[in-house]
């Protein structure tokens, strides 16, 4: 007797997880081809192997942050689009789903820094100049110095000057795996953004 009231309760939640996920797939596709629409259908469209697409639908499915699922759909769309010069392996997959909007926003920061030795202080909205290598550049909020760690453990950055292992992080550089997921994961890839501008 007392199962069944459990069953019940674990029905209803089950249910209400499928409704969010299609909800969430629906919408992923609605920005997929929002991104490929951009394109004004220039693309070379090309077969995405099943152990990338399928990791893509359910991880995008399963993100409840518009922001984040937008990265996703970039790199689906990235992924179809023979002509976005970009290669979508297995691992990338693998790394964007241990990110959370907070890693997002620090690796495009930490990429579009003018200078390769990024002090952390002001990430990830505000670039502080590198100056001296000798003067601490001081530690951004916890939370910031959280996402660098993760970055620095799925290899995505590297330190760039003095660790203090107990204080944190204070300098990093991109590496070329960093590289790599945020132009698989950028709404417009350095060859489109070539091939755009050649046609303006």
């Amino acid at each position: 007797m007392a199962e069944e009231p459990l069953e019940q309760v674990s029905g209803i939640i089950t249910d209400k997880l499928k409704y969010v996920r299609w909800e969430r797939s629906l919408r992923l596709i609605d920005r997929a081809q929002e991104l490929l629409d951009r394109r004004a259908g220039r693309i070379t469209p090309r077969r995405v192997p099943l152990n990338v697409a399928i990791p893509v639908f359910e991880a995008a499915s399963l993100e409840e942050d518009d922001g984040l699922q937008d990265v996703w759909a970039n790199l689906l769309v990235n992924a179809v689009d023979a002509d976005s010069g970009v290669e979508i392996k297995r691992a990338l997959v693998s790394i964007l789903q241990d990110f959370g909007p907070m890693e997002v926003r620090l690796l495009q920061a930490i990429h579009d820094a003018p200078d390769p030795k990024v002090p952390t202080k002001g990430l990830p909205d505000a670039y502080v100049e590198p100056g001296d290598e000798r003067v601490d550049p001081g530690l951004p909020p916890e939370p910031v110095q959280v996402g660098l760690w993760q970055l620095v453990r799925l290899g995505c950055i590297t330190e760039a000057g003095t660790w203090d292992s107990l204080a944190g992080i204070r300098r990093v550089r991109i590496t070329a795996l960093g590289k790599t997921m945020v132009e698989a994961c950028s709404a417009t890839p350095r060859r489109i953004a070539v091939r755009q501008a050649e046609s303006s």
